[in-house]
């Protein structure tokens, strides 16, 4: 067997207890690392939900706005029609009321 001096031995069981303290340490580290990229897994999974989300928003955005310019063309055309037959409404009224008035007119002279 091979002596050593104490105050060797006693330097050994220090850094032994050093290295082990130094390795708890890294130990610790190494599972805030783990748990840190755990959160950020699950964060990364979240903005990613989130991001397919807005996409279908703003997809069903786009689909309303094209709705909206279609529906506005059509009232746009019913619109239109609408003026155009009340034209003719009020034009077919006139004639009546004229014609009516005219054989108002000339009842009462043929009965004069």
């Amino acid at each position: 067997m091979v002596l050593i001096p104490l105050q060797m031995a006693r330097y050994m069981v220090q850094d032994i207890v050093v290295g082990d303290g130094a390795r708890q340490t890294v130990l610790i580290q190494d599972s805030i690392i783990t748990d840190q990229k755990n959160i950020i897994s699950k964060n990364d999974s979240i903005v990613s939900t989130w991001k397919r989300k807005y996409q279908t928003c703003q997809s069903t955005l786009d689909e309303y706005q094209m709705m909206d310019v279609v529906n506005q063309s059509t009232i746009n055309a019913w619109s239109r029609k609408y003026s155009k037959v009340k034209k003719q409404r009020n034009a077919v009224i006139g004639f009546a009321i004229l014609t009516v008035a005219g054989v108002i007119r000339l009842s009462t002279e043929l009965n004069k």
